[in-house]
C-alpha cells in the first residue's frame, strides 16, 4: 500500500506540474516564440538539465539495457514528438477549450486499449471515470470554435498517441531508472521535434531574461520533473490508474490561471473541479480499501 500511495503522490505532483504548462506556454507565445521554437527548446533544455544531473550524481542510471533504450527512444520520437505536435495542430484549428476536451479523452482510450490487453476496470473506477469526465466538461466547456475538421482529428489522435505512450511506458519500463528512461525519452523527443519543425533560433540572442526564465520554467517544472515522476508512478500503478489520476491536470491548470492570472472561475467550473476531485478520490479510496491489511495484522 505504501508503494501505491507513493505512486499516487508522484503522479499527482506530476499533474500539478503539467497543469502549469498552459500558463508558461501562454507567456512564451506572448514573448514571440513560435510553436516549433518553444517545443524544441523546451525539450532540449530539459534534456540538458536532466542529463547534467544524472551525469554528475547518478551516471549509472544513464545506461539502459538495449531493449529499454530503444523503447525510450521510440517513445520520444513517436510518442512525445507526435503527441505534442498534434495537440498544437488542434489548438491552431479549434478553440483551446475543445482541444483540451479532445486531449482528455485519452483515459477512455487507455481503458479501451488495456481492455483489449486483458485489463478490466472495477465498478468504482467506471464511476470515477464517468464522474471525472463529466466534471471536465463542466470545467473546460467554453467557446467552441472549429476552423478545420483535420484539427478535430489531430486532437483525437493526440489523445490516442498519449494513451499509447502511457500504456507502453507502464508495461515496458518498470525495471529501469525512471530518470534514466525519462532522459532518453526527452532527448529523442528533442531530436524528433527539431527535425519535424526545423525552428529558426536566429533571434535567440535578443530574447530577454524574462523570456529565458519562462523557457527554463517550462523545461524544468513542465517537463523534467513531471515526466520523471510519471515514469516512476507508472512503475507503481497501472496505466489505467495513472491515466485517471492525470485528469487532475486541467483542474490544476484552472487553479493556476485563477491564482497567477487572476482568471475568475464560474460556478459551473468550480462544480466541475469539485466533481473531478471527488470522483478521483472515490476511485483511489476504494482501491486503498481493497489493499488494507486484515484486522490484527501489521503493515510491513
Amino acid at each position: 500500500m505504501r508503494t501505491h500511495r507513493k505512486g499516487l503522490l508522484e503522479v499527482g505532483f506530476a499533474s500539478l506540474c503539467f497543469g502549469l504548462i498552459g500558463l508558461f506556454g501562454k507567456e512564451a507565445f506572448q514573448a514571440g516564440l513560435s510553436i516549433g521554437q518553444l517545443l524544441t527548446i523546451r525539450f532540449g533544455l530539459a534534456a540538458l538539465v536532466l542529463g547534467f544531473f544524472l551525469f554528475v550524481l547518478k551516471r549509472n542510471e544513464l545506461v539502459l539495457p538495449k531493449k529499454e533504450f530503444l523503447i525510450s527512444a521510440g517513445l520520444g520520437v513517436f510518442g512525445y514528438t507526435v503527441f505534442a505536435s498534434l495537440y498544437f495542430v488542434a489548438i491552431d484549428g479549434v478553440s483551446i477549450a475543445l482541444a483540451a476536451l479532445l486531449l482528455y479523452t485519452y483515459p477512455f482510450w487507455t481503458v479501451l486499449f488495456n481492455a483489449v490487453l486483458g485489463e478490466r476496470l472495477r465498478k468504482e473506477q467506471w464511476f470515477g471515470l464517468a464522474g471525472a469526465s463529466a466534471g471536465l466538461i463542466f470545467l473546460l466547456w467554453g467557446q467552441i470554435e472549429v476552423q478545420s475538421l483535420w484539427a478535430i482529428g489531430a486532437g483525437i489522435l493526440s489523445a490516442i498517441t498519449y494513451s499509447l505512450f502511457v500504456i507502453i511506458s507502464g508495461r515496458t519500463l518498470r525495471e529501469v531508472s525512471s530518470a534514466g528512461s525519462g532522459f532518453w525519452i526527452i532527448l529523442f523527443a528533442t531530436i524528433g521535434l527539431a527535425l519535424l519543425h526545423r525552428p529558426d533560433f536566429s533571434a535567440m540572442p535578443s530574447w530577454s531574461a524574462s523570456t529565458w526564465g519562462i523557457i527554463f520554467a517550462i523545461a524544468l517544472i513542465g517537463t523534467v520533473i513531471p515526466l520523471v515522476l510519471i515514469q516512476s508512478g507508472l512503475q507503481k500503478l497501472t496505466s489505467t490508474q495513472t491515466a485517471l489520476l492525470c485528469m487532475l491536470e486541467p483542474v490544476m491548470a484552472a487553479l493556476a490561471g485563477m491564482i497567477w492570472l487572476g482568471e475568475a472561475l464560474s460556478l459551473r467550473q468550480i462544480l466541475g473541479a469539485v466533481l473531478v476531485l471527488g470522483s478521483l478520490w472515490l476511485t483511489q479510496r476504494s482501491h486503498s480499501s481493497t489493499l488494507a491489511p486484515p484486522a490484527g495484522s501489521t503493515e510491513a
